[in-house]
């Protein structure tokens, strides 16, 4: 065949053309369809990037050009709301075939009316939307929806100034948001500055406010914000009043400022506390130009309400206050009661807390007595492991001479009460302020004394209290307190899912007496060596590398066996026994088979003051056996271990005899011994010192 020419190719094209032009219009609309496909393809990765980038939650559906969106995948609402179909929903290019159809998973909580297209919410609760498309290749929808009644477990969730204002707002006809109603914050929120004030107190609280651990910014209270309530009471601060059924937590307020004429009672969280005040921080600044009567960084006065028909002891614990205190020149209220933390505090317990004042946020007292923790002492309360550090003074207008570090005047006369009720607090800051008491009983000086900042910088320092070379107790810097950055104080953290120390079981233990679920804990400490023990068995947890127990094969272990002979629990052991999952021990048997009396019953031998023991949960706990020294679920002789989230319930001790502490335990009459006796407990947290020690 000869040489092909391009006029060749001209000559026969037209017998192949046919042939070419099928084959080029496939390939078209091969390539039509792969840029639909790229083009819903490309729409599904930016809707992705979106999910991950802004933590939206869409469902998208398409079919040829239409689109699905469903707005939020979860909805917050309140009784009485409405929500429309059309604010559910977003259909773009709706295919003419395509029909929507809507229902509630919970009529209850949340009823659809299809008569105006909308949901409405019934009560508090859980409610589901389901939404479906008459195109059966889509799968169905649902939206979460949680309905917020002001109840203790649907609390109205507040996100914007607006919400905030209203709480207890009784001018508003209507307003849902009554002060006995339960509260969560759901965002920070920072009031609008306004320079003659912004913020009226909320009156008579009687209900919960849970902070959430969120920020309320730029509260500004002067006479003018006052309404005729709080400036005929002239209970001043965030809340003028919490009742004896409240509880106010979790809450940080910041930029804060209280410039007042006069008042009776000012506090920062609230004027007056009869119920509960917990991990509340509060940074900013207090002033009362001519007369207080009551003044306290966090709260002013609290003391027990006596018309309430079931009162409680009202409470502050794991709360700050750093900041500007200007007192009165010359106060014409002659019998002030001013401090640090509270101002007065009378049948209440104050701990883990502390004042602080730095060098731009400074303490102008002039000549008020001013206690550092406390103004007045009165008398039968509680006052644990409290600081207060002196940053700042105004030094021209500041006698320190009329500054006690911890109590300005103390009303406790009960010598023997007042050494077991007042432990653990100290002061710092300034060396011109030495006295912890000005008026009244000294305390123990021992744990309640002025440190240098060199000591305020060491967590050795801070000791609850000391009985004898083999009890002490230190304050708890596992769970509550820590040092951060180049602070040289400890600094208080509110965060931590452990706890107070003392919230729950607020008795010190100074004796061998048992009263309360804690001091049950302390008097329980056993030594496994001389033990065997049913119903529990971690042995294929244990991890020879480091000597540590992990229970996590199953969050609720039942009727296991404990220990065998290749993994023996030591005496003295120092490793960790825990659990990531929150594990509950179920029908644990602990049997003495030691005769010898002056021996230890436990789970474990003596915990050495290395050992972990964390988030267990012994349940139904039986021990039972030969009398023994010291008895106990965990171990029998604790020598300074770490021991966290831990819980007995329905913890049961039957020994023939033996040495059993007696006494009284919440109400019950153990005089007898505790032979035959059903009890629960539940153990708070704590950090010990390196010594044989109460928990």
């Amino acid at each position: 065949m000869g040489e092909l020419t391009f006029s060749h190719f001209l000559v026969k094209m037209p017998k192949v053309w046919p042939t070419i032009d099928k084959s080029l219009s496939r390939i078209y609309n091969t390539l039509n369809k792969w840029r639909d496909i790229m083009k819903k393809f490309l729409w599904f990765i930016v809707v992705a990037i979106a999910v991950v980038s802004f933590g939206l939650t869409i469902y998208y559906f398409s079919a040829d050009n239409e689109v699905i969106y469903v707005r939020s995948s979860y909805i917050v609402v309140e009784e009485g709301d409405f929500i429309t179909t059309n604010s559910l929903i977003e259909i773009k290019h709706k295919g003419k075939d395509t029909t929507l159809s809507f229902s509630s998973q919970n009529e209850d909580v949340l009823s659809f009316r299809s008569e105006g297209n909308n949901f409405e919410a019934k009560k508090g609760g859980q409610g589901q939307i389901i939404v479906t498309t008459s195109n059966k290749r889509y799968s169905t929808l649902v939206i979460d929806v949680l309905v917020c009644d002001g109840s203790a477990e649907y609390p109205y969730v507040i996100t914007t100034e607006a919400q905030l204002r209203k709480i207890g707002d009784t001018s508003i006809e209507g307003n849902k948001y009554t002060s006995d109603k339960n509260y969560r914050l759901g965002d920070n929120i920072s009031l609008e500055v306004v320079e003659e004030g912004n913020w009226s107190p909320i009156q008579n609280f009687s209900g919960t406010f849970d902070g959430n651990f969120y920020t309320i910014s730029n509260v500004n209270i002067t006479d003018s914000t006052l309404k005729a309530e709080n400036y005929e009471n002239k209970f001043v601060g965030f809340f003028d009043k919490i009742a004896y059924n409240a509880t106010v937590k979790n809450l940080i307020l910041s930029n804060f400022n209280i410039n007042v004429s006069e008042a009776i009672s000012v506090g920062a969280v609230a004027g007056i506390n009869q119920g509960t005040v917990r991990t509340c921080l509060t940074f900013g600044s207090i002033e009362v130009a001519n007369k207080v009567q009551y003044l306290g960084g966090v709260v002013g006065n609290m003391y027990v309400d006596s018309t309430a028909t079931d009162p409680i002891s009202p409470i502050i614990d794991r709360c700050g206050f750093e900041g500007a205190i200007t007192l009165p020149q010359t106060n014409q209220e002659s019998s002030a009661n001013l401090g640090g933390i509270v101002g007065k505090m009378e049948e209440s317990q104050l701990s883990e807390s502390y004042f602080r004042t730095t060098q731009d946020k400074v303490l102008k007292n002039y000549s008020n007595q001013f206690g550092g923790i406390v103004g007045t002492y009165s008398t039968n309360n509680k006052l644990y492991d409290c600081y207060a550090f002196f940053g700042g003074l105004d030094e021209d207008n500041t006698n320190t001479a009329t500054i006690a570090g911890v109590i300005a005047t103390n009303n406790e006369t009960n010598t023997t009460k007042l050494q077991k009720s007042a432990l653990g607090n100290y002061f710092g800051g300034n060396e011109n302020i030495s006295n912890a008491v000005l008026t009244g009983e000294t305390l123990n000086s021992t744990v309640n004394k002025y440190l240098t900042n060199e000591q305020f910088s060491s967590q050795d320092n801070f000791v609850t209290y000391v009985t004898s070379a083999e009890d002490t107790r230190c304050w708890n810097f596992y769970s509550v307190w820590e040092y951060s950055g180049s602070y040289i104080y400890p600094v208080l953290n509110i965060f931590s899912s452990v706890g107070s120390s003392y919230l729950d079981n607020p008795e010190i233990v100074t004796d061998s007496t048992v009263k309360t679920a804690q001091e049950l804990y302390d008097a329980l400490a056993g030594n496994g060596k001389y033990t065997t023990v049913t119903g529990l068995d971690i042995q294929g947890e244990f991890d020879a590398d480091t000597g540590n127990y992990y229970i996590d094969m199953d969050p609720e272990v039942i009727g296991w066996t404990w220990g065998d002979a290749s993994h023996p629990i030591p005496a003295g052991f120092d490793k960790t026994i825990a659990s990531s999952t929150g594990c509950i021990i179920k029908n644990l048997v602990i049997t003495n088979t030691d005769t010898s009396a002056t021996k230890s019953v436990g789970l474990v031998a003596n915990l050495g003051k290395n050992a972990i023991v964390s988030t267990l949960t012994f349940d139904k706990v039986s021990i039972t056996g030969n009398p023994a020294q010291y008895v106990g679920v965990i171990c029998g002789v604790d020598e300074g271990a770490m021991i966290s989230s831990v819980a007995i319930q329905d913890l049961s001790v039957n020994l023939s005899e033996g040495y059993i502490p007696v006494g009284n335990w919440e109400g019950v009459d153990y005089s007898n011994g505790w032979q035959n006796t059903t009890v629960k407990t539940v153990v708070a947290s704590a950090r010990l010192c390196d010594r044989q020690s109460t928990f």
